[in-house]
């Protein structure tokens, strides 16, 4: 009865100690993978407070504090001015500032106002081009076909 109790308990033991060694595995992975960031799918946890930056002409721009290898786009507040302020290894900024225009929708071009004055156009040069009813000789007739629409 006790050498069945003993391996019995040696198979448990065996099983425990496999389960906690898998377990200290999975802990060392899941803490490698702690560090990992996917950036295909947004954490809640890491994701940082986004506003726009408005600056008061190019002395505010020029006043933003950024450190190196960064840039910042600034909104100007006195003027429809954009500033995007880059600054280099040293820290050293370059501003370029882009002047911002309200967008529009391109407007539809009206194809049968083209063709209508196409088709005068085309009227007044065949016109033009007839030859002389009074039988002036050297004269050069030139007829222009009205175009076919489909």
């Amino acid at each position: 009865m006790f050498k069945n109790q003993d391996s019995r308990g040696a198979q448990l033991f065996s099983e425990l100690s496999t389960f906690l060694y898998s377990m200290k595995i999975e802990r060392r992975y899941i803490s490698k993978m702690n560090n990992y960031v996917n950036p295909y799918w947004p954490n809640t946890s890491i994701l940082q407070k986004q506003e726009v930056v408005q600056v008061s002409g190019r002395n505010g721009a020029e006043m933003y504090q950024m450190g190196p290898n960064s840039s910042a786009l600034l909104l100007d507040s006195t003027a429809p001015i954009v500033w995007l302020k880059v600054t280099d290894g040293a820290g050293y900024p370059t501003i370029t500032a882009y002047d911002i225009a309200l967008h529009q929708e391109p407007k539809q071009v009206d194809l049968s106002a083209i063709e209508e004055r196409l088709l005068k156009l085309e009227e007044k040069v065949n016109e033009q081009s007839k030859p002389d009813t009074n039988g002036a000789s050297g004269t050069k007739t030139t007829i222009i076909k009205p175009a076919v629409t489909k």
